[in-house]
């Protein structure tokens, strides 16, 4: 049986629309998301999940999920490193080579979150807001087209041959020539084929779309848990209070890891793993890594030992990535 899931969302400030007005690390402090990386990592957490600027609350602010990421990859060494991305407004091109590149820097340990387009991409990109059926269209074949692109190369397309001064093989990459509705793509990408291939592809369920894991609530799904945690219970009421006192947010979870990790237990036996999305990013997540995976690991839901695999989905899925 597959090992339940544990992973760890970076929201910016935090999921809490009011965590950007509470103090803290900022959001851009470097030290502070390395830190909590290799924490996280040395915890035996699973994911760490960047998200989409354009899905931050207006007046918070969250970098660039990529690009944070392949920051934080060199200081990390198991943990899958997921960036999200939303179609419909994202150039295919740029998404497949983005996570190709994040792929090859940590050596096999890239994900990629399709995240929802909605009024906040179109206003990032300053175009109207696209009807539901039409970006659901487009988004189908984003996907389709990012992993084609991420297989453009063959696995042994760049030879280096000194001899006859030849860096790559022509036969061995192959174009990728597609009309849509939406855009075009013609060629191949640009970037060689990375140590996964494609990256591990997470999509929300409901959505119509094939991914390696579900975003969900259901069975064999990974469900998402908004938590504000605290030393004791009354710590953790307290900075809820001061989050709901800026502005009113998701309610969730309150309480101590300890109370936390029996939570997940009880709620969440029926779902492959949880995304755990810190409600003040700096003042959460940390107690992630320190308390609720080790709670967890006493409780039996997490293994003693991680597993341990070339790539974050042959360890997490249990596959060899196909050539």
């Amino acid at each position: 049986m597959a090992d339940f899931v544990l992973g760890i969302a970076l929201p910016g400030p935090g999921a809490h629309p009011g965590a950007a007005r509470v103090p803290g690390p900022a959001p851009t402090d470097a030290a502070a998301l390395r830190a909590l990386a290799t924490a996280a990592d040395a915890a035996g957490v699973d994911l760490l999940v960047a998200e989409d600027p354009a899905t931050a609350p207006p007046g918070s602010v969250r970098l660039d999920p990529a690009v944070l990421l392949a920051r934080l990859a060199p200081a990390t060494r198991r943990i899958g490193l997921v960036a999200q991305a939303a179609a419909g407004y994202t150039e295919p091109f740029h998404v497949a080579t983005a996570l190709a590149t994040l792929d090859h820097i940590s050596a096999g340990r890239a994900g990629w979150l399709l995240g929802p387009a909605g009024e906040a991409e179109a206003a990032l990109h300053g175009v109207p807001v696209r009807p539901e059926a039409e970006l659901a269209e487009d988004t189908e074949d984003v996907l389709a087209v990012v992993r084609a692109l991420c297989l453009s190369w063959e696995p042994d397309a760049v030879i280096r041959d000194v001899a006859t001064g030849r860096y790559l093989d022509r036969n061995r990459i192959h174009h990728v020539d597609f009309t849509g509705r939406y855009f075009s793509i013609t060629g191949p990408s640009i970037t060689p084929r990375s140590p996964q291939g494609v990256p591990l592809t997470l999509v929300r369920a409901g959505s119509g779309l094939d991914g390696d894991l579900v975003l969900g609530d259901g069975p064999g799904q990974l469900a998402e848990l908004v938590v504000t945690l605290g030393a004791t219970p009354a710590d953790a009421a307290r900075l809820r209070t001061r989050l709901d006192g800026c502005t009113a947010g998701e309610a969730g979870f309150v309480g101590t890891p300890e109370e936390l990790a029996e939570h997940i237990v009880d709620r969440y036996s029926h779902v492959r793993g949880v995304i755990l999305r810190p409600a003040h990013t700096a003042l959460v997540a940390p107690l992630v890594a320190e308390a609720v995976a080790p709670a967890l690991r006493r409780r039996g839901v997490l293994p003693e030992q991680p597993a341990e695999a070339p790539t974050l989905k042959e360890r997490l899925l249990r596959e060899s990535v196909a050539p």
